[in-house]
């Protein structure tokens, strides 16, 4: 043996690192001995290779892949610092991955499935220009973004999208992904028809939309329907997924809720006069949607932006010829919070012979409100309203 090489022992003290961990490198091909003996199969490396062994022990420490570090061995300065830079984007994307799975876990607050708020609508018919490409249920993301940017560039209209995706996800399927503009060359065109749909609005990562998938489609079984599909999902932004499932026989569909949505200028200010004057909280906020509730869950009500796409255009004027009606148990009370507020006041607090004691206020948008508590009818008006073979003698 040379006087310069040094037993796999001695070469571990020098470096501080395990005969184990040596062994292993020269198995994983990273780092070989200078010579092994023939005789004995005792590995022998150099002190000058002291330096690539402490590389490799620090790249793994920090989770390169053994294919990186490989590389990186045998890489000049250029192309060393090319695959630094691509490890570093690839950890940042992990760090990503995991900081949006550590906001899920949170939005899971207590373990319980999140609760949006699902909607019963009428879709309209939709006409598409539409991709379509091979997916599974892993590969389904990956495969609709590689379709939208591919879409992306055949358009020239800067539309929300709209992805189709099978109920069951079981084995391979097609990712169906258009946008409603006349189909350019390259693309095909889709008819999504209408009717009936439930529907709930997801804020946040797509790659967090299962948690607004699963209370939705728990939402329709509960109710003994069957998801119909294609399901649906309309990317309004990068942090706004409207999710659609059309359930099988739409017309099983019962009206669940009816309340008024106003529509605003400012979402965020109307809102807050409604959470402000009537004491409401917020069941859903978006920067065009929000949502508002009693804190029984009895009353509801909901502002949208008057310019959203969702609002027909030559609809997007302030409100005219509507009154929404609030029901409380103090009027008096209301309308010393609606003073204090300086609500302007277009009726002041009066009792009406029908059973009403109310005043009408305007809220940001020039709504009209008209906060009404019940009280007893006047005689005299009850009295309109008896029948003769019923009147006291």
């Amino acid at each position: 043996m040379p006087d310069d090489l040094l037993t796999i022992g001695r070469f571990a003290r020098l470096t501080r690192l395990s005969v184990r961990q040596l062994r292993r490198y020269d198995e994983q091909g990273l780092l070989a001995p200078a010579t092994v003996d023939a005789q004995t199969g005792y590995r022998f490396y150099h002190p000058r290779q002291a330096r690539t062994a402490a590389t490799i022990a620090l790249l793994r420490e920090l989770d390169v892949p053994l294919a990186t570090i490989a590389d990186l061995l045998v890489a000049d300065e250029a192309r060393a610092a090319e695959l630094i830079a691509a490890e570093r984007a690839r950890r940042a994307a992990e760090l990503d991955r995991v900081a949006r799975a550590l906001a899920g876990l949170e939005r899971l607050g207590d373990g319980a499935l999140p609760d949006p708020p699902v909607m019963v609508r009428a879709e309209p018919e939709r006409r598409l220009a539409a991709m379509r490409g091979p997916a599974t249920a892993e590969t389904a993301a990956a495969v609709t973004s590689e379709l939208a940017l591919r879409l992306a560039d055949l358009l020239d209209a800067d539309v929300p999208f709209t992805g189709m995706f099978p109920v069951d996800l079981d084995g391979p399927f097609d990712v169906v992904l258009g946008a409603e503009v006349p189909p350019p060359p390259g693309t095909e065109p889709v008819v999504l028809p209408g009717g009936l749909v439930a529907s709930t609005v997801h804020q946040g990562p797509r790659d967090t939309l299962a948690l607004a998938w699963w209370p939705l489609l728990a939402w329709v079984h509960e109710r003994g329907l069957e998801p119909a599909g294609p399901v649906r999902e309309r990317y309004v932004d990068d942090d706004t997924t409207i999710l659609t499932v059309p359930p099988e026989g739409g017309t099983a569909v019962t009206t669940q809720a009816i309340y008024p949505v106003t529509m605003s200028a400012d979402p965020a200010a109307t809102a807050a006069f409604y959470r402000d004057l009537l004491g409401l909280a917020d069941t859903f906020a978006s920067d065009w949607y929000v949502s508002l509730a009693a804190p029984d869950g009895g009353a509801q009500l909901a502002t949208v932006r008057r310019d959203h796409e969702s609002i027909p255009a030559g609809f997007h004027a302030p409100p005219a010829g509507a009154l929404v009606t609030v029901e409380v148990d103090d009027a008096r009370a209301i309308r010393r919070r609606a003073a204090a507020m300086n609500v302007p006041i277009e009726l002041e607090l009066r009792d009406e012979a029908w059973g009403q004691r109310h005043f009408i206020c305007r809220d940001p948008d020039g709504l009209l409100v008209d906060v009404v508590e019940l009280i007893a009818p006047t005689g005299e008006f009850v009295a309109q309203y008896v029948d003769d073979a019923y009147r006291p003698s």
